[in-house]
């Protein structure tokens, strides 16, 4: 398997268990996660999508903004 093969499926684990999260209502843990996909660089919209709802759940709107 490549490099890039691994990543593309390590990074969909994460972003299932960030969802995981976010549907709990652990938001923190959540972006702790998407923050970990962010690092990886990895070319998904809804990962950085996520991050940004997860910044406006937490009353953070100028972090969400960044995003």
């Amino acid at each position: 398997m490549s490099g890039k093969v691994i990543t593309e499926n390590y990074c969909s684990y994460l972003y299932k268990k960030a969802h995981s999260f976010f549907n709990k209502g652990d938001y923190g843990k959540a972006l702790e996660t998407f923050r970990q996909i962010h690092f990886m660089a990895w070319a998904n919209v809804n990962a950085y999508l996520g991050a940004s709802i997860c910044f406006l759940k937490m009353d953070k709107p100028e972090d969400a903004s960044k995003l």
